[in-house]
């Protein structure tokens, strides 16, 4: 089981964390679809958003911050 102090130990906060898991749970499930297809064969493995969730907590996965942009705030 995952905790939030897993996912946060990389010094971001939650809300990083969810939005970077949704987008790489996004990632991987499109690569899950795109190789059955081409593999025919059916999607297998863990959810993707423990998968992704996994990743993060690991190091394995990276969430960062865009650099923030000349005039904006």
């Amino acid at each position: 089981m995952l905790s939030a102090d897993d996912l946060t130990k990389h010094g971001v906060c939650v809300y990083a964390v969810v939005v970077a898991a949704s987008k790489r749970a996004r990632m991987v499930n499109d690569w899950r679809i795109q190789r059955a297809k081409v593999l025919l064969e059916e999607v297998t493995g863990p959810k993707a958003t423990r998968q992704a969730l996994d990743e993060i907590a690991s190091g394995e996965v990276r969430v960062v911050f865009p650099k923030k942009q000349a005039g904006r705030t």
